[in-house]
């Protein structure tokens, strides 16, 4: 069981549509940091699949599956 306000590392699988989570890392890929992609900033699910589309800094992105496993994030936990 994990504590309420706890982040908890999760894929992007993981994520229904309108449900936010935090960047904690980019592997492997410098293009992604420079289109925003960094440590601390929230994306929202916008459409969940491969590719997903999220939103970031107020823009939309696809994400294929190499892209979505390059990207580590985690959820507040809320329960």
């Amino acid at each position: 069981m994990t504590k309420k306000g706890v982040s908890t590392p999760i894929r992007f699988l993981a994520l229904k549509t309108n449900e936010c989570a935090t960047v904690q890392s980019v592997n492997g890929s410098k293009r992604l940091a420079d289109l925003g992609f960094v440590h601390g900033v929230e994306i929202t699910m916008i459409q969940p699949g491969s590719p997903c589309i999220i939103k970031i800094n107020g823009r939309y992105f696809g994400l294929g599956n190499d892209h979505q496993h390059a990207i580590q994030i985690t959820k507040e936990d809320t329960s």
